[in-house]
């Protein structure tokens, strides 16, 4: 050991001594600083985030490690010293050790220089230092790869220039190879291949934050196959041609030869290990929650994710854009060969740019940007798709983008990016079926009614009713006899429904193209199955994917079994009584938790429960019991036996419930659920006391000031102990639900006890 590092002390002098060390170190700091700055535009980014400064880097440690082993072993056949230094006492591995660990060292000295930048970046905002952590380690690992390619090119030759171009050249190439797929369309082997060999798309994975276990034996296994072959080069130099040493040449050719190939093969075992990864971020954003892993390991149709985002889109957005991608890529390493994950640019592939609009109804986003430089509108795509056989589900700007001011700057972030991808891909996998199963699975025949009028009917719509009628052809000629159709022209001569018999049968009323016009025309669907009765959503934007997915989701929903399905039980609360005299404020009406069970029937199939038939039907997977009131023996009978046969409950509710005062004023009252003693059987207790926190919301307060014996009234807004406000950092960030929520105010909350 100490032959090596007196080696290395000897290199590491003799490039301090002479400028050629403290020039390419000058040149690798400022074309990272020009590059963190000015290429990759950090202030224009408006984000906490060091990853554009070590996105270059793979590049620039190419100059750096080639000019600092250009001239190892050149400079020593150059000037003849080589022998000199191949006649010592030393082992040849010694000699290439030290030297390595000199160069190893000198770029450990330059990635030490640039930590004021990330050190900056922290001072200026919250960086998540997982990534910066990973980064600097994913250079290392890759710097001491191509130190090895370099020392195995100089010990070739005797002339520096070339060992300088030829491992700039090769190590260049093995950072193209990587990036290639991006520029040349090729299938998923060969994209697959090339990126496994790059040691620029190896390295992403760690600039991210992600620790991949495959990532640090490619670089280790590159860095000591090209030492090893460095020895046999120098080696080579001392072989004589006396026959007696070419049994012990041959061995240590077989040798080096068996070295690559158990490199090879163990990097080929390691291939499908995608488990074996330690994610460094700070809240463990590209950590696959359990739930995701296990609902991706049981799919059994492959499953294509695919991005849809413009090149250019607008400056708030765009730093976003490379976590999207980064999230999509883990979801296809976790998914195996289960999960297809894509990221395409439709305004520079126009075959992309048909499927997407006609095939799914993917269109751009017009987003406005304003700056010194200019004031523009860029059309954007900002999409992701989720297929499944069949059945997609495509989430846009709004479905993935949170807004907030802060004062006068917009705050883009995204919101839980797991959450939502793994929400739609529950939604398209319980909801794949071909269509031919769900119409044999229907209680009764479909009817769809496409009331359509002949006059009157906007531009805008002019197309709409004929593709109703071809996508609803199609369905009857896949359903047979489960389905069926009719066009109805309401204001057809000698039509037999007036408007209001129209609204009394179907719940439909006519439609103007202004708020002024008297023109009136009718564009609605309306579905019959058996004895229920469904109005389809119509809207001018609706190509034919649109119309399948909406009635198709139609069909889903009362077909049972396709769907995982929520009861809600609302207890009854009498209405508030009216007001007593004029002028004195309504009180608001009983919560009805309407839009809540429109959410949730987007991804669940929602079913009324009443609690007083004394049981809970059997295909209610979780039970939703909403602002329980005086609970009878019957109802909390229903609740415990479906518990007892293994169902989930939620219950929301509580002892206390607003209560307006007179004029309007804020008050509580105490209720009983009824839900005491059946909690207590399973261990929870509910306190009886309001629960009041320093960190709460604020309520508007009128104040009374009297300003020179004149009384006025001002509102003003006051802390509200009762009204808890948890913040972001109150959240559980391993739990995928309430993850990405960064604030809740709980009004009168009650302690609870399990």
């Amino acid at each position: 050991m100490s032959h090596i590092m007196s080696i290395a002390r000897k290199e590491w002098k003799a490039a301090f001594l002479s400028p050629v060390a403290d020039i390419f170190l000058g040149i690798f700091l400022l074309a990272s600083l020009f590059v963190f700055f000015f290429v990759q535009g950090f202030f224009a980014r408006n984000i906490a985030d060091a990853r554009p400064f070590f996105a270059a880097m793979p590049l620039l440690l190419v100059l750096l490690a080639s000019a600092f082993t250009m001239r190892l072993w050149s400079e020593e056949a150059r000037s003849g010293t080589l022998e000199v230094l191949l006649t010592l006492p030393l082992k040849i591995r010694e000699v290439v050790l030290g030297k390595f660990l000199a160069g190893v060292g000198l770029v450990a000295v330059a990635l030490i220089l640039t930590l004021p930048v990330p050190l900056t970046i922290s001072f200026l905002g919250d960086l998540d230092w997982g990534p910066v952590i990973g980064g600097y380690l994913g250079l290392l690992l890759l710097a001491s790869a191509y130190l090895a390619i370099g020392m195995f090119i100089s010990s070739l030759t005797s002339n520096q220039l070339v060992a300088l171009l030829m491992s700039m050249v090769i190590c260049g190439l093995l950072v193209l190879l990587g990036y290639l797929p991006k520029l040349i369309p090729m299938g998923f082997a060969a994209d697959q291949f090339l990126r496994a060999l790059g040691t620029g798309s190896r390295f992403e994975s760690m600039l991210r934050g992600v620790l991949d276990l495959r990532d640090l034996i490619y670089y280790l296994s590159l860095a000591a196959f090209f030492l090893v072959a460095n020895g046999l080069v120098l080696e080579r130099r001392r072989w004589g041609k006396n026959p007696k040493g070419q049994a012990r040449r041959r061995n240590i050719v077989m040798g080096v030869v068996l070295l690559a190939a158990n490199l090879l093969v163990l990097n080929i075992g390691l291939a499908p290990a995608g488990k074996l990864r330690a994610d460094l971020t700070e809240w463990g954003e590209y950590s696959i929650s359990p739930v995701t892993r296990q609902m991706l390991g049981g799919l059994s149709e492959p499953l294509l994710v695919r991005g849809y985002f413009s090149e250019k889109t607008h400056p708030l957005l765009d730093p976003l854009v490379p976590r999207i991608r980064d999230f999509l890529t883990e979801l296809g390493t976790v998914g195996g060969g289960k999960v297809t994950t894509e990221f395409v640019d439709p305004t520079t592939d126009d075959d992309v740019l048909i499927e997407a609009q006609g095939k799914y109804s993917i269109r751009s986003l017009p987003f406005r940007f304003t700056d010194r430089h200019e004031d523009s509108v860029v059309n954007a795509y900002f999409h992701i798709l989720i297929r499944y056989g069949d059945s997609f589900e495509v989430l846009s700007f709004s479905d993935l983008i949170d807004v907030e001011m802060q004062g006068t700057s917009p705050l883009v972030r995204l919101r839980n990016l797991e959450y939502d991808v793994a929400k739609s891909v529950q939604k398209v996998v319980y909801g794949f079926k071909s269509i031919e199963a769900i119409c044999n699975q229907l209680k009764g025949k479909a009817l769809l009614r496409i009331f359509a009028s002949s006059k009157n009917l906007p531009e805008e719509f002019a197309e709409i009713p004929g593709r109703i009628e071809k996508v609803a052809a199609e369905l009857k000629k896949r359903c047979g006899d489960k389905f069926d159709y009719q066009r109805i022209d309401p204001d057809q001569e000698g039509s037999a429904m007036s408007p209001r018999d129209l609204y009394q049968q179907f719940g439909i009323k006519p439609l103007t193209r202004t708020l002024f016009d008297n023109h009136t025309f009718y564009l609605h669907q309306v579905m019959d199955i058996g004895e229920q009765r469904e109005v389809v959503a119509t809207r001018s934007s609706l190509a034919e994917a649109d119309i399948r997915k909406e009635l198709e989701a139609v069909l889903q929903r009362h077909a049972p079994g396709f769907l995982k399905t929520i009861g809600v039980a609302v207890s009854e609360v009498k209405p508030p009584p009216r007001p007593q005299y004029p002028g004195m404020p309504k009180p608001p009406p009983p919560p009805s938790y309407k839009f809540l069970q429109k959410q949730l029937s987007d991804t669940y199939e929602v079913t009324q429960v009443d609690l007083k038939s004394g049981q809970v039907p059997g295909q209610i997977d979780v039970l939703a019991v909403l602002n329980p009131r005086d609970l009878n023996e019957r109802e909390l009978f229903a609740i415990d036996q479906f518990l007892m046969r293994g169902g989930a409950a939620i219950i929301a509710g509580g002892d206390w419930a607003f209560e307006p005062g007179m004029g309007g004023q804020l008050a509580v009252k105490k209720v009983n659920t009824g839900l005491d003693g059946l909690l207590a059987a399973y261990g929870v207790e509910m306190g009886k006391a309001l629960v009041m926190d320093r960190d709460n919301a604020s309520f508007p307060v009128p104040e009374i000031r009297n300003l020179g014996g004149l009384r006025v009234q001002e509102i003003k807004m006051k802390s509200y102990p009762p009204f808890v406000q948890i913040h972001g950092e109150g959240f559980d960030k391993e739990n995928q639900a309430v993850a990405a929520l960064r604030s809740v105010v709980m009004h009168w909350p009650s302690p609870v006890h399990c």
